[in-house]
C-alpha cells in the first residue's frame, strides 16, 4: 500500500512540474511533500513503526482525488506557464511602507529590551542565554506582547521592499537594513519555521515573477538549512559544541526524524485511537480563546501543545490532519484538500491579477509547505490576519499593470 501512495504522490509531482515556468505551484509544492516523506519512510521503514493499513487506504483515497484534479487543471492549461505577473506600488504605497520601516526599526532595541528581560538579563546572544529565552516563550508561557506585532509587520516590509529596489525606488542600504532588522525579530522568536516563513514571504514573489530560477530556489533552501543547524545548535536540539562531528551529524539525523516522517506516523497512531470528536475545539481555538478572554464564554481554548507518541522516536506534532480529524473525525481528514483549492484559487488570483495576490500567495506557501509537520491554518488565524492587512495596506488594489517607471528600471 505505501507503494502505490508513493506512486500517485510521485505521479502528482511530474504532472505539476511539467514546465520550469510553473515552479512553485501549490500542486507542485503539495505532492513533492508527501512525496519526500514517504519516500523518507520507505527507506528507513526498518526504523520507524509501521502504518495502519486502514490509515494507508484513507490517506491514498485522498491524493488520487487531488490528483485527478491536478489532471483536469493541466489539460485545461490552468497551471501558471510564463505568465507575465507584476507589482505596481503607488506613492502612498511607498510612503506607508517607509513609516512602517521607520516604525519596526525603532521597535528593535524595545524587543531587545523585552528579551533580556524575559531571561533576566542573560546574554541571549551565547547558547545558555538563548536555551533561557526559548524556555520562556515556550515552557513559561512569557511572550513579547505588542512587540510580537513587529515581527510580522517586519516581514511583509522586508518583503514589498525587494520589489522597491527592484524598481529603483529605494536604495541598496535601506533593503539591507529592512532585512536585518527581520533576521533580528526571528532571531529574538527562537523559532526556525519562523525563518521558513520569512524565506516564502520574499523568495516566493521573486520566483513567480522568474526573477529567481531554480538555482536560487536550490540556494534558499540550503539557507534555510544553515539557519536549521544554527538554531538547534543554539538551543541544543541535535548540535552540541561538546560533541565530536560524528555524534553532531547523529543527533542532527535523529533530530530531523522527529520533524519529518515522525508527526505523519503519529497521526496515523491517533487515527487507529478513533477519539470522539470535539466539534471545533481545536480547528476554531482563535475565536474561542478570544471570547474566553472577552467573558463571552467559560471555555478554555485547546492547548497547543499536545501529549507526546513515540513512532519510536517522540513527537507531539500530529501533521496538518490532526486538529480537523480531532474535531470532526473523518470528515476532518478533507481539510487539506479544501485546503489545497483555496491555494490553487489564490494562485491564480496572483498569475491573472499581480499586485497583493502575490503576496498572498507568497504567505499561503508556508502552511501549504508545513502541512507534514502540523496544522499552521486555523491554529496561526491571528497572525494570517495581519499578514494579509499589511500587504493589502502595502500593495493592494492595483491590477497586473507595470507603473511606466517600474518598466523602465
Amino acid at each position: 500500500m505505501i507503494e502505490a501512495c508513493l506512486l500517485v504522490t510521485l505521479l502528482g509531482l511530474i504532472s505539476s512540474s511539467r514546465s520550469a515556468k510553473s515552479l512553485i505551484n501549490p500542486f507542485q509544492i503539495y505532492f513533492f511533500i508527501w512525496f519526500f516523506i514517504l519516500f523518507d519512510y520507505y527507506i528507513f521503514s526498518n526504523t520507524y513503526i509501521k502504518f495502519p493499513e486502514i490509515f494507508l487506504i484513507f490517506f491514498l483515497f485522498e491524493k488520487i482525488i487531488e490528483l485527478i484534479f491536478l489532471l483536469v487543471i493541466n489539460k485545461r492549461s490552468l497551471l501558471l506557464r510564463g505568465n507575465k505577473i507584476s507589482i505596481s506600488f503607488s506613492e502612498s504605497h511607498r510612503h506607508l511602507i517607509l513609516f512602517a520601516q521607520i516604525l519596526v526599526l525603532i521597535g528593535l532595541p524595545l524587543a531587545y529590551w523585552r528579551a533580556m528581560s524575559l531571561t533576566s538579563d542573560a546574554n541571549i546572544f551565547s547558547s545558555s542565554g538563548y536555551v533561557e529565552l526559548r524556555r520562556s516563550l515556550t515552557d513559561g508561557g512569557k511572550s513579547y506582547g505588542i512587540f510580537g506585532y513587529f515581527s510580522i509587520l517586519s516581514y511583509v516590509v522586508s518583503s514589498v521592499s525587494v520589489f522597491l529596489y527592484k524598481y529603483r525606488y529605494i536604495s541598496l542600504p535601506r533593503i539591507i537594513l529592512s532585512v536585518t532588522c527581520s533576521l533580528f525579530y526571528i532571531y529574538f522568536g527562537t523559532g526556525r519555521t519562523t525563518f521558513l516563513l520569512f524565506l516564502c514571504l520574499m523568495a516566493v514573489p521573486l520566483i513567480m515573477m522568474n526573477v529567481i530560477k531554480i538555482k536560487g530556489l536550490i540556494a534558499f533552501i540550503l539557507i534555510f538549512i544553515l539557519v536549521f543547524i544554527f538554531v538547534a545548535g543554539m538551543t541544543g536540539k541535535g548540535i552540541s559544541t561538546s560533541d565530536d562531528l560524528l555524534n553532531n551529524l547523529k543527533n542532527l539525523f535523529n533530530n530531523l526524524r522527529s520533524y519529518t516522517v515522525a508527526p505523519l506516523l503519529a497521526f496515523s497512531q491517533l487515527f487507529s485511537s478513533s477519539p470522539a470528536p470535539e466539534w471545533g475545539i481545536n480547528t476554531f481555538r482563535f475565536i474561542i480563546a478570544i471570547a474566553n478572554h472577552l467573558g463571552i464564554i467559560n471555555i478554555e481554548p485547546a492547548n497547543l501543545i499536545k501529549n507526546y507518541s513515540f513512532v519510536p522516536d517522540p513527537t507531539n506534532v500530529y501533521t496538518v490532519y490532526a486538529p480537523y480529524f480531532r474535531d470532526f473525525s473523518y470528515f476532518g481528514l478533507a481539510a487539506p484538500m479544501i485546503f489545497l483549492m483555496a491555494h490553487y484559487f489564490i494562485y491564480r488570483k496572483a498569475a491573472k491579477n499581480g499586485g497583493a495576490w502575490v503576496f498572498y500567495y507568497a504567505a499561503s506557501v508556508f502552511p501549504l509547505f508545513m502541512q507534514f509537520f502540523q496544522d499552521q491554518y486555523f491554529s496561526l488565524f491571528s497572525m494570517w490576519l495581519q499578514i494579509w492587512f499589511w500587504f493589502w495596506l502595502f500593495a493592494g488594489n492595483r491590477k497586473n499593470i507595470l507603473r511606466d517607471e517600474a518598466a523602465c528600471a
